[in-house]
């Protein structure tokens, strides 16, 4: 991350924020630039704690520069409330391509953008968005980010195999010897000159034969006001691959609400089966998300119950005794949560045909996931569509 200014201070305090440090410097009538080595919110939390100590100090604060990881909303809506006459520019590259391969102003945020853009290449780069075959992907259509021009590195060092992988033949361009490289980031152009980032390749799953993005995952789970971070993980569950949710919020946010929450914004094979509370994500010393930290969700215990609150009529009777069945878990309580107990997608599917071919009553899966994830609940709808 860079930062311009041209105030006359210098930092009095230099803090450690995980294995860096940060270093500020301004000086009166010139611009100086400053490079930061950092995570992004780290880096904008000290500068928002040391504005609200040293106003004056701050309050000429004119660019800055985010890059190294994605900008979210909420970060930047902070910045624009502290800094309000400071220009937030994001800037999108890799190492194999000299640092800065595109940028956009976030002041030119549409009010309706799920995410920030990268925006438009910069001078004498140029990026493309190519479908699984190599052609480019049209407006909306998301493909894989590839790079080329000039700034593009000859390759890595002593590892043809991997050059051979991702730095290729640039056959958009009339010079046959120019290479693009591949950074395994999808994306998609929503506008002329506006590209956003979706995530990397790699994120891209399999789950009971649905292709899942977890980056898609995580970016809605983020837009909870109520969760600090997250990040969005697999593991293995009953011989198929389940998705596991980690995420940083104060102790009034829980399971129950996040999964109610991503349920009413994604499919329902993308809500995640698992979701695990921690006290900060862990992170590699460059601030990105260390996902081969995580704990595993795999060893996080299943069957969580409330209480073994007895069935009040015939039909939480019922449903009781169809949880136990397809769960395999005796015994239930009404108040229990299908999804604590080991339930997913599949589990749920089967429960819905159960409810029409037993009890004459049409429930949706979305329905589970939508609040009626207990017996006691689950009852309400089916009485009522029974009626």
């Amino acid at each position: 991350m860079i930062s311009l200014t041209s105030r006359d201070y210098i930092l009095d305090q230099i803090r450690g924020i995980g294995s860096n440090l940060v270093y500020g410097s301004f000086e009166a009538g010139s611009m100086t630039a400053t490079q930061v080595e950092q995570h992004l919110k780290s880096l904008l939390d000290l500068i928002l704690l040391q504005a609200q100590s040293h106003l004056g100090q701050w309050s000429k604060l004119r660019f800055v520069a985010s890059g190294g990881e994605a900008l979210t909303l909420a970060l930047r809506e902070r910045f624009r409330r502290a800094f309000p006459d400071a220009q937030l520019v994001n800037f999108y590259g890799t190492t194999e391509c000299s640092a800065t391969v595109a940028s956009f102003d976030t002041s030119k945020l549409p009010e309706q953008a799920s995410r920030i853009p990268i925006g438009a290449p910069v001078s004498n780069m140029r990026v493309y968005i190519l479908d699984e075959v190599g052609c480019l992907a049209p407006i909306g259509a998301v493909g894989e980010l590839f790079v080329s021009g000039p700034g593009v590195c000859p390759g890595y060092l002593n590892n043809p195999a991997q050059n051979a992988e991702s730095f290729l033949r640039d056959s958009f361009a009339a010079d046959a010897s120019q290479r693009m490289f591949r950074t395994r980031d999808l994306g998609r152009y929503v506008a002329p000159g506006r590209i956003e980032v979706l995530g990397r390749r790699d994120h891209q799953i399999k789950v009971r034969g649905f292709r899942v993005d977890l980056s898609e995952v995580e970016a809605t789970l983020r837009r909870h006001p109520g969760v600090v971070e997250c990040a969005g993980s697999t593991f293995e569950h009953e011989r198929y691959t389940a998705i596991a949710a980690y995420f940083v919020a104060p102790a009034t946010v829980n399971e129950d609400e996040l999964r109610e929450w991503l349920a009413e914004r994604l499919p329902h094979y993308m809500v995640p089966q698992r979701f695990l509370r921690l006290a900060q994500l862990p992170r590699t010393a460059s601030g990105k998300v260390a996902y081969r930290k995580l704990p595993s969700a795999a060893d996080v215990p299943e069957h969580r119950r409330v209480s073994l609150a007895q069935p009040t009529d015939e039909v939480e009777a019922r449903l009781l005794t169809i949880w136990q069945e397809i769960l395999n878990v005796s015994p239930i309580g009404t108040q229990d949560n299908f999804f604590a107990l080991g339930g997913h997608s599949l589990a749920a599917a089967d429960m819905s045909l159960r409810i029409e071919r037993e009890l004459g009553a049409q429930v949706s899966i979305a329905t589970l996931y939508q609040g009626a994830a207990t017996v006691e609940r689950l009852a309400r709808v089916v009485r009522e569509a029974a009626a």
